[in-house]
């Protein structure tokens, strides 16, 4: 909701789809909204519409039918107005010259027809209503008429870094670099020998690491990347999690891990994990040379995909190819799986000379491979269309993480075996202005050595974990400056895509909005809500979807305890959905106090983008016994029995 006084719109919804047609927030494909009204007596349903029945000297507020719209800004917005009751009947609505502009989301108002327990709320959001709570990497467009992607992806802003030797994932505020959990992953059982190393992050935030466990059960564990996702086990009614290194929960205890789950068999070796665009967690089991998919739900397995190579790290593509490489450390073979239809293809080697070397890899937004050299001063790039390959080399040290930023540049992290301090390289798309910079904070003087990983994040500083000195390095391309922090575990060892950086900008471009709805507005006393429709216009051009998510429950900060249900995928379902059948296909009430609404909007190809116009849900206030049957319980508001 914005920060702004909120209307409290008291036409009926026959008026108000007329007026959504004519502002512009219409289906998207000129069907006016219809909202079912409940056909029976009159026209006039007792909320104040102009000529209808009312008490002389009366007076009430009221809103136009159409928004007014801002001259500089080109943004629509409300006035509120004030209706009298002359001779009996509500005259027309009258709007002070210095009234208050609300934004278009509304309070609910009558439905209309005859059922006064019958309620709409229209979301029409713009620019004004977006905040760093509600929405991530989306802007509002005049042009469009609606959000479109863009912007800065303002809610990822975590990086989770494995801390090998402990067992435990550093989860670090992209912000301040502070540490701000640890956890425990993999499986109790094999002790404090999970050796967590590569993390994957999906659409909502949420983590997931890969602990190889050598000689015994690898495992993939999930993260929640907000605290609403957590689940109070111990039901206490909070939620109990680490704060940072100095409280690491036992395994099991901590309510910010979600699950884990043993993958493959025993010494099975999971060495790569990303995510796909479907934000299914695919896992590459190094001695088993397979890949298992698994849903991001519960980590049950969907299916496995065999290969020819062992995987050692995976990323994917825009066109959702994922490519991983054969081991480290030799001339570097990769190999590729379709994530929609599954095909794995040939295998790739360079020729002898560009660089005899790999370990970690990345893909950017072209398609391009990029793959560490190890224990090569250099790195390879592949190029599917024209299956060619190139070196880019750098002045010294070994290569080990790859990545690019938002620019297209490419990075790489190389270190000696020593204690000094090490380098980040850096290069434009075609090899040229090669950028070199040591790791070393000539504020604090501490030194990044055996940096592994590499990442950006989304303000366009570059990350990596220091193995030796149990640190993180920062570079900020645009000052040169390097820090050194000590905000992280010990020994940390990571090279994928740590930051997820990768997967919102190469893998799945997308942003969303986010609106939470409370029925205690209307419904009071012993009335309950029921959830009952979504109306939603959007428009999809090819490669692009837009998807509506939704959880409810009592109180607003156990939202994380509901599943998280898909109620609708535009191209392919329709609007209006039933939130009822939705509801049931999950198991779920539709008579909780508060229902969110996420609108995820999403591009699997470059320079196009989603449009989302507008929504509204439509819910009734209905006395708890109307479920009754029977009609046997007591209730003040029961009409129907």
């Amino acid at each position: 909701m914005s920060s702004m006084k909120t209307a409290r719109l008291t036409v009926p919804m026959a008026i108000l789809a007329v007026a959504l047609a004519v502002i512009g927030c219409d289906q998207g494909n000129g069907q006016v909204l219809q909202v079912p009204v409940d056909e029976g007596v009159g026209t006039c349903s007792g909320v104040g519409e102009e000529g209808c029945p009312c008490q002389t000297g009366q007076v009430v507020a009221c809103y136009p039918d159409a928004p007014f719209i801002d001259a500089d800004s080109g943004e629509e917005y409300c006035v509120e107005g004030q209706r009298q009751c002359v001779d009996g009947a509500w005259s027309a609505c009258e709007f002070p010259e210095d009234a208050e502009q609300f934004p278009l989301i509304g309070d609910p108002t009558l439905c209309g027809g005859c059922d006064p327990g019958c309620f709409n709320v229209h979301d029409c959001p713009t620019g004004r209503d977006l905040s760093g709570t509600n929405s991530e990497n989306v802007m509002w467009s005049l042009d469009q008429d609606g959000l479109i992607l863009g912007g800065k992806l303002i809610n990822a802003r975590f990086a989770y870094v494995a801390n090998d030797p402990q067992s435990t994932v550093s989860k670090l505020d992209l912000s301040t670099a502070n540490e701000v959990g640890r956890y425990y992953v993999g499986l109790s059982y094999n002790g404090t020998a999970n050796s967590p190393s590569r993390t994957a992050i999906d659409s909502r935030g949420n983590a997931y690491v890969a602990a190889r466990a050598f000689g015994r059960d690898g495992a993939v564990s999930k993260i929640a990347g907000d605290r609403s996702f957590c689940v109070d086990r111990n039901m206490n009614g909070r939620i109990d999690s680490s704060a940072g290194g100095a409280d690491i929960r036992p395994w099991n205890q901590d309510e910010c891990v979600i699950w884990s789950v043993l993958v493959g068999g025993s010494n099975s070796v999971p060495r790569a994990i990303t995510i796909d665009r479907n934000d299914r967690i695919w896992v590459g089991l190094y001695n088993y040379r397979r890949f298992d998919v698994l849903d991001p739900n519960d980590g049950h397995l969907i299916r496995s995909v065999g290969v020819s190579l062992h995987p050692y790290g995976a990323a994917i593509g825009r066109d959702g190819v994922l490519w991983f490489p054969n081991g480290c450390c030799g001339r570097p073979t990769i190999q590729s799986i379709n994530t929609e239809t599954m095909a794995v293809s040939a295998t790739f080697t360079p020729p002898g000379g560009v660089c005899d070397g790999s370990y970690g890899i990345a893909v950017d937004a072209t398609g391009r491979v990029l793959v560490g050299g190890y224990p090569q001063a250099c790195a390879s790039r592949y190029t599917p269309a024209t299956n060619t390959w190139e070196r880019f080399a750098t002045t010294s040290g070994a290569v080990r993480g790859v990545t690019v930023d938002a620019t297209g540049r490419i990075w790489a992290a190389s270190h000696n075996w020593d204690y000094n301090p090490h380098w980040v390289t850096s290069w434009r798309a075609d090899g040229t202005d090669r950028r070199v910079y040591t790791l070393s904070d000539s504020v604090t003087g501490n030194a990044c050595a055996v940096p592994i990983g590499i990442g950006a994040d989304f303000n366009g500083r570059i990350w990596t974990p220091c193995q030796y000195t149990s640190r993180i390095g920062i570079v900020d391309p645009d000052t040169a400056r390097v820090q050194v922090l000590s905000n992280i575990g010990p020994n940390p060892y990571t090279y994928s895509d740590f930051t997820g950086f990768l997967r919102a900008t190469i893998t799945a471009p997308e942003g969303s909005y986010s609106r939470l709805y409370d029925s205690r507005w209307t419904c009071t006393n012993d009335t309950v809500p029921h959830w009952a429709q979504l109306y939603y216009s959007a428009v999809t051009p090819a490669d692009t979807r837009v998807t509506f998510w939704a959880r409810t429950a009592d109180t607003a900060d156990r939202l994380g305890l509901s599943p998280t249900m898909r109620v609708a995928t535009q191209p392919g379902d329709t609007s209006p959905v039933n939130l009822e059948e939705v509801f049931a296909t999950y198991g779920v009430r539709d008579s909780y106090r508060f229902l969110e609404i996420r609108v995820q909007l999403q591009a699997l190809a470059e320079r196009v983008t989603p449009v989302f116009r507008n929504m509204d849900v439509v819910y009734y206030c209905r006395c708890e016994c109307d479920t009754n049957d029977a009609c046997t319980d007591t209730c003040d508001c029961d009409v129907d029995c």
